[in-house]
């Protein structure tokens, strides 16, 4: 099965129950990833079905910039909220953490192994802002670069540069990534996120923004078979997200016998 996943934090459980269930239904999977969806598609490479138990040790690690991102609710209480908090800290802030903070950590923990380290049927899909151009990874790419690419979506982290290249992920575009098969399955979680009427100019350019996105996500996807949620979660950063996730999963799965 060719699976398709990109998303962001909001995410980050509930699209790993839905690959956590498929990964042991199906044993021949090729994922073809962007943004969260690539560090998910990480770990599976590395540890198999079981990798969200290692995907969630990495995440919470004490040092690990990412645990401030994803247990700070406060970003999380509106769809405004991030983009509010990084005017707060002023013009001279190009996104609300410090990437440097996160390069570190990383080569901390996957040193200079790279892509061809893992097995082959995981691709890396980003995307290149000077030449506009949709780029899927090569091998010789480092885990820690890759990892800085497709983790670089305002307002948390800002473009990545890298060989004179400025890159974001593709999901920042269209939620998932570009580049896969006719006969591809696409799971997606941020199709279900609503914006509430926007208060003010900001909060506007925001709304028409996700609204740009969700349309390029309905057209990429359009005559694909999709997984997304059914139903608004009250909690996106606990295991009744990863199970409903799960339950979703299946339910696809049985339709599809």
């Amino acid at each position: 099965m060719n699976l398709v996943m990109g998303g962001f934090f909001e995410g980050f459980y509930w699209e790993s129950g839905v690959l956590e269930s498929i990964a042991k239904k199906e044993k021949a999977l090729n994922l073809y990833t962007s943004s969260l969806g690539s560090l998910r598609g990480l770990f599976y490479s590395l540890y198999g079905v079981n990798f969200f138990g290692r995907l969630k040790d990495f995440i919470y690690e004490k040092n690990n910039p990412l645990r401030e991102v994803i247990t700070n609710t406060e970003l999380y209480n509106s769809r405004y909220a991030q983009t509010t908090a990084l005017i707060k800290l002023g013009r001279g802030k190009m996104s609300l953490y410090n990437p440097d903070n996160l390069k570190k950590f990383l080569e901390g923990y996957f040193g200079n192994q790279t892509l061809s380290s893992l097995a082959a049927n995981v691709s890396f899909e980003v995307f290149e802002l000077k030449n506009k151009e949709v780029i899927i990874l090569k091998k010789e790419t480092r885990i820690v670069d890759m990892l800085m690419m497709e983790l670089a979506f305002p307002p948390y982290y800002s473009y990545y540069e890298y060989q004179g290249g400025f890159f974001i992920p593709t999901s920042y575009i269209s939620f998932v990534p570009q580049k896969f098969p006719k006969d591809a399955v696409i799971i997606s979680f941020d199709p279900i996120l609503t914006y509430p009427y926007p208060k003010n100019t900001v909060e506007i350019l925001l709304k028409v923004s996700y609204s740009r996105t969700l349309k390029n996500y309905r057209l990429l996807t359009e005559g694909f078979n999709t997984i997304e949620p059914q139903k608004q979660l009250k909690d996106y950063f606990n295991m009744s997200a990863f199970f409903d996730g799960q339950n979703q999963a299946n339910n696809f799965l049985e339709a599809k016998v």
